[in-house]
């Protein structure tokens, strides 16, 4: 399986420092705190009992083929292509010292690991076959827990502009895996959680999203109402 395959190549890639081996072992460990057990275990159960609604829901949402735009958003989620991308995102900013981006850099690669990690066992235990038999290890979805964890790391580490494109990206991933009829509802539901669940353990930045009034008196105004938004 290609997730599998990812944690090999992540085992034995160059662009892994050996902080960032030091902290996937930490981001593994944090699964066996109650919270982030909980949280994956409900992540399978909210998958369960949505799974009464799906054939439902699939009915309405597939299309069964999808344009070429929606197809490039919909491959970009693949486990081995996320994999890539974060990998030489990894390598561009340990090779060029660029600090500013080095905590984003490990979080997006870890996190990506991390939900792999997560899903490839978790397909091979439920072996649960796709919308119109196009195969199995359907649950949960591989895709959905890749572009949920990138998302994740980006809204605990970025203004809401990109938490704005984040959210788009994830939206659009998540429609394209139904419309293709890749996988069932419940399937970009439990994918979703645990991508999520990923992103948010490999962050080290605390969320601390708040939106804060400043007034600022000068001589040609009686006050300022200053917006900003910080992270």
């Amino acid at each position: 399986m290609r997730t599998l395959g990812l944690i090999v190549l992540f085992i034995v890639s160059p662009v892994r420092a050996d902080s960032d081996w030091d902290r996937m072992s930490k981001d593994f460990q944090k699964l066996k705190e109650p919270r982030y057990s909980a949280w994956l275990a409900g992540s399978l159960v909210a998958g369960g009992l949505l799974k009464r609604w799906d054939e439902s829901y699939d009915y309405h949402v597939g299309f069964g083929r999808l344009d070429p735009v929606a197809r490039m958003f919909n491959d970009f989620s693949d486990p081995l292509i996320m994999f890539t991308f974060a990998s030489s995102f990894r390598l561009y900013t340990k090779l060029n010292h660029v600090s500013v981006l080095d905590s984003t850099s490990s979080d997006l690669l870890r996190s990506i690991v991390l939900a792999n990690s997560l899903v490839a066992p978790l397909k091979l235990i439920f072996n649960r076959k796709r919308p119109e038999n196009n195969g199995n290890f359907s649950f949960p979805s591989g895709h959905a827990a890749n572009i949920a964890a990138v998302t994740t790391v980006v809204v605990r580490n970025y203004s809401w502009v990109y938490r704005l494109g984040a959210f788009a990206a994830s939206g659009m991933v998540f429609s394209f895996r139904l419309a293709d009829r890749h996988h069932h509802f419940s399937d970009v539901v439990s994918g979703a959680a645990i991508g999520s669940l990923a992103g948010w353990i490999c962050s080290r930045k605390e969320f601390s999203s708040s939106l804060h009034m400043t007034f600022s008196f000068d001589r040609t105004s009686m006050f300022n109402l200053v917006w900003s938004i910080s992270t």
